[in-house]
């Protein structure tokens, strides 16, 4: 612990108050006379253990799995590994604020090639994790950009929340048959179910 406390220092971080400032900051010796007032936390170890909460939400007693654990599920359970686990697995792109983590696509491809079986995990498992370049913004400005440009292929997979309601995981099954892999054809014989008889 004493080697924590000397290479990383406890820092002081104003909460915002909305009138001085709208967003919690670092306090810094230049700050003005009228922070004095400001409501402080100190933060020591908080700033290392909170990111670990992405890997273990039960530090924080939260019900949850992890994102190693969700991408194994994913990959390995929820979908048949040998037909579309192998190459999500090849796919992941990591985004929203908390993939600004320093060191996030490191750990998480430190946590995946330990999760996995050993001739599961893809050789240069480094360039098989993305990490977005805008990850707070770009899933936004996709889709935008797929919805403006009335992109057919984008516009034909959608699911509105009024199908969902009605017909359930049904409707999924009927409109994106067409964009699975031939091999799940081979395994789940659709040709001869009429999915009509069971919305």
């Amino acid at each position: 612990m004493e080697i924590f406390k000397k290479n990383n220092p406890v820092i002081n971080y104003y909460l915002p108050d909305y009138n001085l400032i709208r967003r919690g900051q670092i306090k810094q010796s230049s700050d003005s006379e009228s922070f004095k007032d400001l409501s402080t936390i100190s933060l020591g170890v908080e700033r290392f253990v909170l990111p670990e909460t992405i890997f273990f939400p039960e530090i924080i007693d939260c019900d949850q799995i992890g994102l190693k654990e969700a991408i194994n599920r994913t990959c390995n359970g929820v979908f048949n590994y040998n037909l579309f686990g192998r190459y999500m697995l090849k796919n992941i792109i990591v985004f929203g604020g908390n993939a600004s983590i320093p060191g996030l696509k490191e750990r998480l491809c430190h946590d995946l090639s330990n999760a996995f079986e050993t001739y599961d995990v893809p050789e240069n498992i480094e360039r098989c994790i993305n990490i977005s370049s805008h990850p707070i913004s770009e899933p936004w400005h996709a889709a935008q950009y797929l919805i403006n440009n009335n992109v057919p292929s984008f516009l034909n997979k959608f699911v509105s929340k009024k199908e969902y309601h009605e017909h359930g995981n049904r409707i999924c099954d009927e409109r994106f048959i067409d964009y699975a892999p031939k091999e799940w054809y081979d395994l789940c014989p659709f040709d001869d179910f009429d999915f009509s008889n069971n919305l």
